[in-house]
């Protein structure tokens, strides 16, 4: 967990430390010091306690509540002094050095000058398990709470609990990224992926490997409490923390360890960073693959009939989640209908399963431009295909379906994905209307669902091919008209682009610049192939060889096909 400490003043920043240079003070043990606290996560809303240094290591201050710690009967006091010394053996042997070494160093010496970090164990709230607050990275002159040191919280509960040093890796990893995003690449990191690095630094050090009990059980068990809950819009509740674990358990299996770890290394932030690192590893997906496939493996998580890898977890800890679907029932009677209205938060999973038999139709709509994704999953006896159902540019789709039994499982997925803004305060209405048919409407139904499809497929042919003849011509757009007779650098260009017409419209084929009987002919059998666009419409039968102003109309609009389509 981390509180974020917003920057300003940083030319005085840089001002005052040319002018107060740092001096290294180590702490002693035994010693007491007063330290600010966050009061939202401190158990009495305090915001400032007295702790008394009880353990150091070779790179940490361990800290303890002075009144707690003095509270306790002498058993809990011995079992928190034990634990405190197997915490610092763990943190100067396993986690420090590790996570370091993945991650990269947090500031050191930093604002202190002392390379010691400091651990504070106080007094939090029930659910929070520690923070890291960046504020204290800052003189007291810019931040009048700062401690001026390298300090993480740790709620003094988890001195009992088996995660402990669970909960310093995850903070400890929230230090290094202030260094190495804020202070090293002057970038501010998206909270939830700096919550994901941190969430993953436990799984990283071995500490999930012995699931009972661990960090990996505890987020798994938010999750499945709520499943549908977004990826990036932050909001600090448990479950929030769960997806982002299971995500990073996701992109490290099928992704590998690298792809999280170049995260921390990038001057891109957030989805932006996880796009980068995928390609530098040698993926060529974008996060919207990554995270559709999540959502099928957290639904589905079965390889096997699925037919691909990236649709189960390996890690046996992992091989038994699924999520559990909304359940929408089908239409009893024949040509009934009706509609389902719903709304979601950008990345965010939402799972139907659709129950029942007979042939029907599925309609979904979005109800903003762009953004919807919606993935299909129909399995027939121990077969299966994934697919997504295309949208339209008015977020609309359509898919039928024919004799599905009760014995067949048919399943929708759907979320909103906004690259530009993670933290999305927005919600986004769909609906989804299902229509039961009879079996010759369902086939109709199915065939003109194929001629869009062709259409589309034949569109974004058009669109390249358009692409393609820009690349090869001098020319971009063309004025005209063009007579012949004229010898210029627009010729030259129309006599690129009708050579690439074919050898049926330019067989010879020649670049002179010179509009002559070659030129005119090969004009004349391009009016003539477009004749409803060219000729028609002033009632021609037979090119004129001329290119006069529908020609070049069509030629600029062959040209910037992709353009004219919004492509």
């Amino acid at each position: 967990m981390k509180f974020y400490f917003k920057k300003n003043l940083f030319l005085l920043f840089t001002f005052l430390f040319l002018i107060f240079p740092l001096f290294s003070f180590a702490d002693n043990f035994g010693q007491t010091k007063s330290f600010f606290v966050n009061s939202d996560y401190d158990l009495k809303n305090r915001l400032k306690v007295d702790a008394i240094l009880e353990k150091f290591s070779n790179n940490a201050y361990f800290y303890l509540e002075k009144d707690w710690f003095y509270s306790l009967p002498d058993n809990q006091k011995n079992e928190v002094l034990n634990n405190l010394d197997f915490l610092s053996r763990e943190f100067d042997n396993n986690i420090y050095p590790k996570l370091t070494s993945f991650y990269g160093k947090e500031w050191d010496p930093g604002i202190d000058n002392d390379s010691r970090i400091t651990v504070l164990f106080q007094q939090m709230k029930e659910e929070a398990g520690g923070y890291f607050n960046s504020g204290d990275e800052y003189l007291t002159l810019q931040n009048p709470n700062s401690n001026q040191r390298e300090i993480v919280y740790l709620n003094t509960k988890s001195l009992f609990s088996k995660r402990l040093p669970s909960y310093l890796a995850h903070e400890f990893t929230h230090l290094i990224t202030f260094y190495q995003k804020e202070k090293l690449r002057n970038v501010e990191e998206d909270v939830w992926l700096n919550e994901l690095r941190a969430e993953y630094a436990p799984t990283y050090l071995g500490y999930d490997q012995n699931y009972p009990n661990s960090n990996l059980q505890q987020r798994i068990s938010d999750f499945l409490s709520n499943p549908s809950v977004s990826l990036t819009f932050w909001e600090n509740k448990r479950q929030n923390y769960g997806i982002i674990n299971l995500f990073a358990q996701y992109l490290a299996e099928k992704y590998g360890q690298k792809v999280i770890k170049d995260t921390m290394q990038s001057s891109k932030v957030g989805i932006a960073s996880i796009e980068e690192s995928l390609k530098n590893n040698g993926f060529s997906v974008d996060f919207s693959d990554v995270f559709r496939n999540f959502l099928i493996t957290i639904f589905s998580n079965d390889c096997d009939n699925l037919g691909s890898d990236l649709f189960c977890f390996k890690n046996e800890n992992l091989k038994s989640i699924k999520v559990l679907p909304f359940l929408i029932l089908l239409p009893r009677s024949e040509n009934s209908e009706y509609s389902l209205n719903y709304f979601t938060k950008s990345w965010t999973g939402n799972w139907y399963k659709i129950a029942g038999s007979g042939n029907f139709q599925i309609n979904f709509e979005g109800k903003r431009e762009g953004g919807f994704q919606v993935v299909y999953i129909f399995c027939s006896q121990n077969k299966c295909k994934v697919d997504n159902i295309l949208l339209d540019n008015l977020q609309k789709g359509i898919i039928s379906f024919s004799n599905l039994s009760p014995s067949d499982s048919l399943s929708l997925i759907v979320f909103f994905e906004n690259k530009v803004k993670t933290q999305d305060y927005n919600v986004y209405d769909f609906s989804i209307k299902i229509k039961n048919q009879n079996e010759n409407e369902a086939l109709l139904e199915e065939l003109l669902q194929r001629v869009k499809d062709l259409q589309n497929q034949i569109l974004q042919i058009q669109i390249k091919i358009s692409e393609i003849l820009r690349q090869k011509i001098s020319c971009a757009n063309f004025s005209g008209p063009i007579l012949p007779g004229e010898k210029s650098q627009r010729v030259k260009c129309l006599q690129e682009f009708l050579k690439l017409q074919g050898k049926d419209i330019y067989p010879e084929g020649i670049i002179s610049g010179y509009y002559g009987n070659l030129t005119k002919a090969a004009v004349k059998r391009f009016q003539e192939r477009y004749k409803e666009d060219i000729l028609l419409p002033r009632n021609l039968l037979f090119g004129t060889g001329i290119a006069d102003n529908l020609t070049i109309q069509k030629i600029n609009f062959i040209l910037n096909f992709g353009k004219n389509q919004g492509g």
